[in-house]
């Protein structure tokens, strides 16, 4: 039982002896149903703020990583920052009593991912890029960048009295079938993308776009589009990537953006299971145009079985109610903590 685990392993074990409770025996029922929960179905776990979403992630993870029998396929737990990664790498080692994560699975920011097992490796099958040595690898470029060499990627015409686009300074997006500019300089961008275009515009930073492409460049965001259109184009890639990683958390998932949602959608249509979980309402990368939206509406659409954490153990009632009333929220948080001042 846990009083007995934690009155004789536990009393010397760092996982536990550093908590008044046993770290099993601390989690909701909630918390454990997720755990417990099957990596065969696709799962959105709709948490609400401070529910001890990182903790319940890690513990997940750990415990299926302990059981795993499907080497060299492994378990990959994507979030949208280096700080968040290394929180819930730091919660799966404890749990699983490891030092460190690594082969077969994978702990790290979705950008990460994409790059390590889709763009490095396989982007040249679609940008057409001969490589060096036999490196076929991206070199990523900032959209801020002003670096010499970009100058011979810049576009034959000026656009919008603004000057000549390089080609880090826009991207295609997938969703729409426009051009957007972003680049360091918003006043640009602005003129820029209130210009309604032209063919001959468009095949002009169609062009400049592709040449920037087959000579191994790449902005953040154009991997994604790559990578996209890589999954859907080579469905035995897809098919293979999946069997590499049948199984995703995609933690923080209301930061999803539509493009990466289509990307994950193609590894979940060649049967990798998906778990999504967040919070709809804590989307915060307004500038990657994320859409909670959209997210509910793919889980939905989707079929994806639903669990909850209810249990606020950050904040007392008055705050939650606010939040809640704030939000909209259906799904009320009920907060651990007592209420200390009126």
């Amino acid at each position: 039982s846990p009083s007995e685990c934690r009155a004789t392993i536990g009393a010397k074990n760092p996982l536990c002896n550093e908590y008044e409770l046993c770290r099993i025996a601390r989690n909701s029922c909630e918390q454990l149903d997720y755990v417990l929960s099957s990596i065969g179905d696709c799962m959105f776990l709709k948490a609400c703020p401070g529910s001890g979403k990182t903790e319940v992630v890690g513990l997940k993870a750990a415990y299926e990583m302990s059981k795993w029998a499907k080497s060299p396929g492994g378990i990959a737990v994507l979030t949208f920052t280096n700080n968040a990664a290394e929180v819930i790498e730091k919660r799966v080692s404890q749990f699983g009593g490891v030092a460190k994560i690594g082969f077969p699975h994978f702990i790290g920011t979705i950008d990460s991912w994409l790059h390590r097992y889709i763009a490095h490796p396989f982007a040249h099958i679609i940008t057409k890029y001969n490589g060096k040595s036999g490196d076929h690898s991206i070199r990523v470029v900032n959209n801020q960048s002003k670096a010499d060499f970009l100058k011979v990627f810049k576009t034959k015409y000026s656009l919008a009295q603004t000057g000549n686009p390089a080609a880090n300074e826009y991207y295609f997006d997938v969703e729409s079938g426009n051009y957007i500019f972003a680049s360091a300089n918003k006043n640009i961008d602005s003129r820029r993308n209130q210009q309604n275009l032209e063919d001959w515009q468009v095949f002009d930073l169609e062009r400049t776009k592709t040449r920037f492409k087959t000579s191994g460049f790449a902005t953040y965001q154009d991997i994604e589009h790559i990578c996209l259109e890589l999954l859907s184009e080579k469905s035995e890639i897809t098919r293979l990537l999946s069997l590499r990683f049948p199984f995703i958390i995609i933690d923080e998932c209301q930061d999803l953006s539509w493009i990466q949602m289509q990307i994950l959608d193609k590894m979940q249509s060649q049967g990798a299971a998906l778990h999504f979980v967040g919070d709809l309402n804590q989307a915060i990368y307004e500038f990657k145009k994320v859409a909670p939206d959209k997210v509910e509406d793919y889980t939905r659409d989707h079929e994806f079985k639903i669990l909850h954490l209810s249990n606020n153990y950050r904040n007392c009632q008055p705050i939650a109610n606010l939040c809640d009333d704030l939000v909209g929220n259906t799904n009320k948080a009920v907060p651990i903590n007592p209420s200390e001042l009126d």
